[in-house]
Order: structure tokens, then C-alpha cells, then sequence
């Protein structure tokens, strides 16, 4: 005691006011002054090893504390979340609360709050110590004319307040403290109030709704790539070699922390229509997951969040497991068109090329185990109507990954009958639009920078596939008149059209060079129809 004293400068004899003045006023020096007469690491040894907790004004030193940079300060607030008096800790961290929740408040766009806004950004940091010191000072409140529960709720209120005002202003690396640090309030605050019971019968709803809370805050900046992970341990033939990329992991850890302190608030702590049950059913493994009852209910969280294009990872994740362990029963059109009609256009649109291809591998799957009408109907609208011209494209593929599974089975299929030619083949087996050909009016050059010559590579391709698989004619493609008809409405055009640009390619100096790129494809194409269509003979 007399050694603290000496380090504060006083006498021996000095009274307990007299320490805890001189204390501030070493502090303040210590966080504001650019030169202080004693550091913040020396005033943390001393109070530390010479019993000096005593004489920290809680109410003054705890916002001094909160904005140094200096990471001893983090210390020192365990000190005063430890050894100073509760109620004061407490008081003192609600006032400062209360002052970064109107800081995070404001419009980030405004004029003043935008000039230094390095200086000006909100101390995200500040907010996670003042967190981890409710974590601190709650368990040693002491109950009086309240019970456990009214005694702690309105603080968590507070708390979850300030952290829905935070969500704009953080960055990954915060948001993973943030969440962090939540997890532990909830976890301490939920043992304090399972020993002190009376009162408390709302507990779950409370601990849970701040959870909830952090998880809406920070998932929109938190890099995850689960559905990335998600995909490569489902089709490991797909993992992408891109080196150790480990940057997930620390946030992952977090997460888990998270949805293992909802299962210790209870069962009922995660609603099943909320951000979290779609986080935790995304973060469950793969062979964990076989609730498809529940992910059923989940569906229209999913379609919202792939429609308003947030959580469209965790979305894709839960989507992808879902399709892999779903039978042709579990998917009935009721769950099919929903998912059908918004997975193209994420497919085709969203600017990241990796969702872009899980979306459309989900599509795929989930199509494969949809009914022949549906089915059906969805191709024709993809192929013939989609506002996406890659889409447009790709979705021949699809087309054709239906045509091959029919015609493997000997089940009666509208796919492998004369109804796939007499739907499919006014749109696959003619160019698009129609007279495309036959017009004067395109140009080589707008044939190449159009979909079209990658379109009727994909027609050609399947017209191959249909002409060399079904041997059994089950179609009618191998019919005179078909054959007849998609010479004069596609091959006779093309092949005029190829020699026509060759030509006239040639005639400018290595103009023919220019393209030969973009007609060689067309080219081997219809060279490979041809011979197919000569083995018929």
C-alpha cells in the first residue's frame, strides 16, 4: 500500500481520495499527453503488483482507458472489470455505451462526419472492450431488490442496441472480435442467471435475440466462402487450387463458438425461420445435416436472402447440401419453383464467378430431380426466354444432361420420346432469330460479338449427342423428315453462311485470321454432325 503511494508521489499517510486523484491524473496524463511523465504499462505493473485497484475512480478512468490505442489499456479495464466495484464498473461502461451507440448512429454520409474520417470513424474497438467488461463485472453484481434477470436486462438491451448501430462501421477483423466477445457476455450472463434462477424464465429469449443481434451485424462483412467449402467437399474433383487459404478459418472458429452458445441457452434459442437457423444449418456438415424437413421450412429465408442478395453464401451452402441429399420426393414442385426461377438469374448475373458456378451446379442438380412437366418447362423457359444470353447458352447443357438421363433408362420419359423434338427443335435446331442466315443484314462482326456462335455450338453439340445415343430412335431424330428439317433450317444456312464469311474473309489481307477463332468452333461442329449423320446411311 505505502509502495503505491510512493509511486503516485504522495506521502504515506496520504487518504484514499488523495490516491485515487493523483491515479487520474497519471492516467489522463498517460492516454493524452504525447510526452507523460509515466506509461500506461507502468501504471498497469504497479497497480498490479502493489495493490493499487483500489484507487481507480471507475467513472473516470474507464472512458480515458476505452480511447487510448495503447493495447495495455485493455488490461487495465481487466483490472478495474475484476477488482473495482461492480455497480461503479457498470455505471460507469453504461455511460460510455450509451455515448459510442450515438456515434455509431449517425449518418455515415454526412459532410462532417466524412472530413478526417480516419479521426472521426467510430472506436469499433472501444465498443468490444466496453463488451468484455460487462462480461466482467455482471457475474459479481450483487442482488438486492431486484432479480437476477430484471437486474441484467435492460444492460443487455443496451448492448444489443449499440451493436445493431455498429453494423455500418465494421470491418472483418472487428466483426470477428465483436462476435467473439458477444458469445462470451452471452455465455457468462446465461451461467450468472441458470445460479440465480428467480425471475429468469425469459433468459433464452433475451441471450438469444442479442446473438441473433451480432450475427445480422457482422455476417455482411465476414469472408466465409462457405459455400465454396461447402462445394469442394461435396464434388472434391472441383476444388480449386488456389494454395493455402486459411483466411476463413479464424472467423469459422468464431462462428461455431456462436451457435454452440445457442445450444447452450437451450433448444428453442435458434427460431427456425431466422438469419440463424440459415447460418447454422450452412455451418452444419454436410453428413450432419439431415433435417430436410427443416431445411424445407427454411426456403423462403433462403429465397429472400438470395432476392435481396444478403447471406447468398450461407444460402448457397444450405442449397447445395440440400440437393445432394434430397430425393426426386422430398423436391416437390411446391419447394422446385421457387429455387428454379431465382437460380438462373444468380447464376448468370452475380458478379462473383464462383457463385455464379455453384448456383448454376445447384440448378443442375436440383432440375435432375424434378419432374419431366416441370422440368421441361423450365428448360424452354431458359433456353428460349431468358433475359441472360449466357444463360441462354449454358442452359443447352442442361437440356442435354436431361436428354442422356432419359434415354439411359427405359422409363417412359417426355425427354426421350418425339415430344423433346417437337418442343426443343423449333428452339435448338434453327438459328436464333430465324432468318438469321437468310438475312443480308449481319456482319461477321456482330456475329461474333453476339451469344449466337456459342449457342449454336452448344445446338450442334447436342444434335451430335441425340443423333449418336439414340440408336433406338426413341426420339424420332433419326426420321427422314427431322433430318430433313433441321438440314433446312440450320445446317444448309450455317454452311452457307461459314463459306460466304470465309470467303469474303479472304479477300481482305489476314482478315481471315481475325476469325477464325470464333467460326473454327462452328466449324468442327458441323463437320462432326455431318459424319454422325453419314453413319446413319
Amino acid at each position: 500500500m505505502a509502495g503505491f503511494l510512493e509511486f503516485l508521489g504522495l506521502p504515506r499517510d496520504a487518504d484514499e481520495e488523495a490516491a485515487t486523484i493523483a491515479l487520474t491524473a497519471l492516467l489522463t496524463s498517460a492516454v493524452r499527453d504525447k510526452n507523460p511523465f509515466v506509461s500506461i504499462e507502468e501504471i498497469h505493473h504497479k497497480i498490479s503488483t502493489l495493490n493499487g485497484s483500489q484507487y481507480i475512480d471507475a467513472l473516470n478512468a474507464l472512458p480515458l482507458l476505452l480511447e487510448s490505442r495503447n493495447p495495455k489499456a485493455r488490461d487495465l479495464l481487466g483490472v478495474i472489470g475484476e477488482c473495482c466495484s461492480a455497480k461503479e464498473a457498470l455505471i460507469a461502461a453504461q455511460e460510455y455505451l450509451e455515448r459510442l451507440t450515438r456515434d455509431f448512429q449517425r449518418d455515415p454520409d454526412d459532410e462532417a462526419e466524412r472530413e478526417g474520417e480516419q479521426e472521426k470513424r467510430p472506436h469499433v474497438d472501444a465498443l468490444v472492450m466496453t463488451i468484455d467488461l460487462y462480461t466482467s463485472v455482471i457475474p459479481r453484481l450483487k442482488l438486492r431488490n431486484k432479480s437476477a434477470f430484471d437486474t441484467v436486462e435492460p444492460h443487455i438491451a443496451e448492448v444489443q442496441e449499440a451493436v445493431a448501430a455498429v453494423q455500418y462501421h465494421l470491418r472483418p477483423d472487428e466483426a470477428t472480435g465483436l462476435l467473439d466477445s458477444i458469445s462470451s457476455l452471452v455465455g457468462t450472463t446465461n451461467k450468472w442467471l441458470l445460479a440465480n434462477p428467480k425471475g429468469g424464465n425469459l433468459r433464452e429469449a433475451l441471450l438469444s435475440n442479442l446473438l441473433s443481434q451480432a450475427l445480422s451485424s457482422s455476417f455482411h462483412v465476414l469472408n466465409l466462402s462457405i459455400a465454396q467449402r461447402t462445394f469442394e467437399d461435396l464434388y472434391p474433383r472441383f476444388k480449386l487450387r488456389r494454395g493455402e487459404d486459411d483466411s476463413w478459418k479464424e472467423a469459422d472458429q468464431v462462428v461455431q463458438r456462436v451457435l454452440t452458445t445457442y445450444q447452450d441457452l437451450g433448444p428453442n434459442s435458434i427460431q427456425r425461420l431466422s438469419i440463424p437457423s440459415l447460418i447454422r444449418f450452412a455451418h452444419t456438415s454436410a453428413g450432419e445435416s439431415k433435417d430436410l424437413s427443416a431445411l424445407t421450412e427454411i426456403l423462403p429465408l433462403i429465397i429472400a436472402s438470395i432476392q435481396s442478395n444478403s447471406l447468398v453464401d450461407e444460402s448457397l451452402a444450405v442449397l447445395l447440401k440440400f440437393s445432394c441429399q434430397a430425393t426426386d420426393a422430398d423436391f416437390s414442385p411446391e419447394v422446385a419453383g421457387p429455387l428454379l426461377s431465382i437460380l438462373p438469374e444468380l447464376a448468370s448475373g452475380h458478379p462473383d464467378p464462383q457463385i455464379r458456378h455453384i448456383s448454376f451446379r445447384i440448378l443442375s442438380r436440383l432440375l435432375s430431380k424434378t419432374p419431366p412437366p416441370l422440368r421441361i418447362q423450365v428448360l424452354v423457359d431458359l433456353t428460349l426466354h431468358s433475359e441472360f444470353p449466357q444463360m441462354r447458352v449454358a442452359a443447352i447443357g442442361l437440356v442435354k444432361e436431361a436428354l442422356l438421363e432419359a434415354l439411359a433408362s427405359p422409363s417412359s420419359n417426355p425427354f426421350a420420346s418425339p415430344e423433346f423434338v417437337r418442343i426443343f427443335g423449333p428452339i435448338l435446331f434453327q438459328p436464333s432469330p430465324p432468318d438469321l442466315f437468310t438475312s443480308q443484314s449481319i456482319t461477321l462482326d456482330e456475329f461474333e460479338e453476339s451469344q449466337e456462335p456459342k449457342r449454336l455450338v452448344e445446338c450442334l453439340s447436342l444434335y451430335y449427342v441425340l443423333l449418336e445415343r439414340d440408336k433406338d430412335n426413341r426420339t424420332g431424330i433419326r426420321d427422314s423428315d427431322i433430318l430433313r428439317s433441321v438440314e433446312n433450317t440450320l445446317l444448309a444456312p450455317l454452311r452457307a453462311k461459314l463459306k460466304g464469311w470465309a470467303s469474303g474473309a479472304q479477300v481482305s489481307e489476314g482478315h481471315d485470321h481475325d476469325h477464325l477463332p470464333s467460326l473454327l468452333p462452328l466449324e468442327i461442329a458441323l463437320e462432326r454432325v455431318d459424319a454422325a449423320k453419314s453413319s446413319l446411311d
